[in-house]
């Protein structure tokens, strides 16, 4: 994982989801290290590690594979994405109500992927 470009991504996420935008980290999935954090600690990695590695796990013994993003609506103020590469995930915490989650999904989400799979790269 390189350092300035998973900065690079946290960064972009704060300036495009703005507002919206509650908490974030980028975590190492197999041992929920935190990379990098926004408005979090290093409990929220290791969450965020934790249900990604369990996701997994399930649909593994269905013979499946995750797919790059998963998303979980908390509530009606806090919806979660998850961006799934390779040993890594990136956590973001957002309130659908600031940014709707078509929004997130039709303008932004393919560019976080990108710039997540080149920081792994």
């Amino acid at each position: 994982m390189k350092l300035k470009e998973v900065n690079e991504c946290m960064a972009h996420a704060r300036r495009e989801i703005g507002e919206a935008l509650l908490a974030s980290v980028i975590a190492n999935i197999e041992n929920g290290s935190s990379i990098a954090k926004y408005n979090c600690d290093d409990k929220t990695g290791a969450i965020a590690a934790q249900v990604t590695s369990f996701l997994k796990d399930v649909v593994a013994n269905d013979g499946q594979q995750v797919g790059r993003y998963m998303f979980c609506e908390v509530n009606e103020h806090i919806t979660g994405l998850f961006i799934i590469m390779d040993e890594y995930v990136w956590q973001i915490a957002f309130d659908p109500t600031k940014m709707p989650l078509g929004m997130l999904v039709n303008v932004y989400l393919d560019d976080f992927i990108a710039e997540f799979e080149a920081a792994a790269a």
